[in-house]
């Protein structure tokens, strides 16, 4: 069940290296310094260019998706909470379910981070 804008996210992370990534500066104590991003399968095609054009769009975008995931993690936690507060008025255990498929969908999602 993800927006378009979550769709977006998920897209560029698949088209991303896996990692691990690391960061080196190329030019320390310059009054310019080119930092360089890489994973491991990066660091092995020097002949390439890196980051990958792939792994530079995922980068370029991290700033605005991870603040907009993190909130919306936040968001649904707090759902979540008020979810379990109602749990003890549930009387057929309907709700219970579905508060426990929430729960399973939110940890598979941690899981494939």
């Amino acid at each position: 069940m993800l927006n378009e804008r979550e769709k977006r996210i998920q897209e560029r992370a698949e088209r991303a290296e896996r990692g691990p990534w690391e960061w080196k500066e190329m030019s320390p104590g310059k009054p310019y310094s080119t930092i360089m991003i890489m994973s491991e399968d990066e660091y092995l095609h020097r002949g390439q260019a890196w980051p990958s054009e792939e792994n530079a769009d995922f980068i370029a975008h991290s700033r605005a998706d991870v603040p907009y995931l993190l909130a919306t993690v936040g968001r649904l936690r707090g759902l979540l909470k008020l979810a379990r507060l109602y749990m003890a008025y549930d009387d057929d255990g309907a709700f219970e379910k579905a508060i426990q498929d929430v729960d399973a969908e939110l940890e598979s999602c941690e899981q494939n981070v």
